[in-house]
């Protein structure tokens, strides 16, 4: 007769028991893990940089996927950012929505079996600029830059009566699909049922670059004020003191305390290449406290000084000098037959022959927006007051006009210094503020100090 120990039996049956129990539990908790690894999204490090179509780093772009912001590119125009597996349009976005922009978008597709990503050396267009290139009493004639996008579809010029562009309440003036067709004028009368310009009423026009699907870039805002008359008396100038430099003086600038005067030594009827100094001056004592040398550079038409102190030169380019050392620093590339240059605050504006006034970024030779003077040639000195107005030399009409920020005229300064100015070509004429009441013009080869008053 056989005995089961029912003591052992039991003590078989519980070991068994939590043997299977323990391997469960390990399964169990495996699987878990497992769940919980595969309900965590997969990711991916996507890392690229882009570029302005102009060669320059492209500098806080923002980087969206499915319309929210995930990254940015840095100073020199790289990024680097988590994006989940899957497949996405990212999109490029430079600028402000509601003035100068520029974008692009691509379609990407991230995950463990998909190739690698390309994203280098992504080209971002140069945003569009318009500007005002003349007017007159019956007409408004408008100019952009032409889009460099691959993607262009079409150029979509509005007019509004507010800078504020709404949808609803803009008047589309042009549409093109023509990629080189960068003009439009709009003059007094009614054109297909479009209003004609009224007296004495600002107009905002604005440009937006369209692809297939979307506004891919827009310009900045232009403000023009549609004037029947240009030229009134609003200030008036009266001689503080008069004085000659060294030798002909081809431009002004002042750095807060002190004159900077750019010279050149005539040879007969021309200038020598050769001897273009560039002199600080007291000219309280008329004394002479710097002055730097240069050599083979095309004459002077003009000096400014940035926030920063930096002086710059008009010359064959436009040259950043360091006033401590009179090095040339930067060099950026200006129209020809360039006359004058002043600081705006921002950009270094420079005026050419035919009144083309173009604003360029100290910084990175970058262009902002630009306007144009009245309609004519012989336009001389430029200068920014601290008011924000713009105050420009045209020699033939014998008069220095006064302008807005945006290029709007205003009205003209009573003066009568300009009055033998009837062969006035070579007589230099530049002009720089040295506070808001104070004005140093140049004339042939002397400067003189003004006070400047309202009328």
């Amino acid at each position: 007769m056989i005995r089961i120990n029912n003591k052992k039996l039991a003590k078989i049956y519980v070991s068994s028991f939590f043997q299977k129990s323990i391997g469960t539990l390990f399964l169990l908790l495996f699987l878990a893990a497992c769940s919980n690894e595969d309900s965590q999204p997969q990711e991916d490090v996507i890392q690229g940089n882009v570029i302005f179509s102009n060669g320059i780093s492209a500098e806080n772009v923002s980087i969206l996927i499915g319309g929210q912001v995930v990254g940015e590119t840095d100073s020199l125009g790289l990024f680097s950012i988590q994006v989940e597996f899957g497949t996405h349009e990212i999109s490029f976005f430079s600028g402000d929505a509601s003035n100068l922009f520029s974008s692009i978008s691509k379609t990407i597709i991230v995950g463990s079996n998909s190739p690698e990503v390309e994203l280098n050396n992504l080209v971002l267009p140069v945003p569009v600029s318009i500007q005002l290139t003349s007017q007159n009493t019956h007409n408004i004639h408008l100019e952009w830059g032409k889009s460099e996008t691959s993607d262009f579809r079409e150029y979509r010029l509005y007019m509004n009566h507010s800078e504020a562009f709404d949808e609803d309440d803009n008047q589309l003036l042009l549409t093109t699909t023509e990629k080189n067709d960068t003009t439009y004028s709009i003059n007094d009368e009614v054109v297909n049922g479009i209003p004609g310009l009224v007296p004495n009423q600002t107009y905002y026009f604005r440009v937006v670059v369209m692809d297939e699907f979307r506004q891919i870039g827009g310009s900045n805002v232009l403000a023009v004020t549609h004037f029947d008359v240009f030229d009134d008396p609003i200030h008036k100038l009266e001689i503080l003191l008069s004085f000659n430099p060294p030798t002909t003086a081809t431009g002004i600038a002042y750095d807060g305390t002190h004159l900077w005067i750019s010279t050149v030594k005539p040879i007969g009827d021309f200038n020598d290449p050769d001897d273009i100094k560039l002199i600080k001056y007291d000219y309280k004592s008329g004394t002479k406290l710097k002055e730097f040398s240069y050599s083979n550079h095309i004459e002077t038409q003009g000096i400014s000084i940035d926030s920063d102190g930096q002086i710059w030169m008009v010359s064959d380019n436009l040259k950043g000098i360091d006033p401590n050392t009179g090095t040339i620093t930067k060099e950026f590339a200006i129209p020809p037959f360039t006359r004058d240059i002043t600081f705006d605050g921002e950009y270094m504006a420079v005026v050419d022959e035919w009144g083309l006034v173009k604003r360029i970024k100290p910084l990175n030779g970058f262009n902002g927006s630009s306007f144009r003077l009245l309609e004519g040639s012989g336009w001389r000195g430029i200068a920014k007051r601290e008011n924000g107005d713009f105050w420009a030399l045209n020699w033939p009409k014998k008069k220095i006009f006064v302008f807005d920020a945006y290029g709007v005229p205003k009205g003209s300064v009573q003066t009568n210094l300009l009055d033998d100015c009837g062969s006035c070509f070579s007589a230099g004429l530049y002009l720089s503020f040295l506070d808001s009441n104070t004005l140093a013009l140049v004339k042939w080869r002397g400067v003189i100090l003004l006070q400047v008053s309202d009328l």
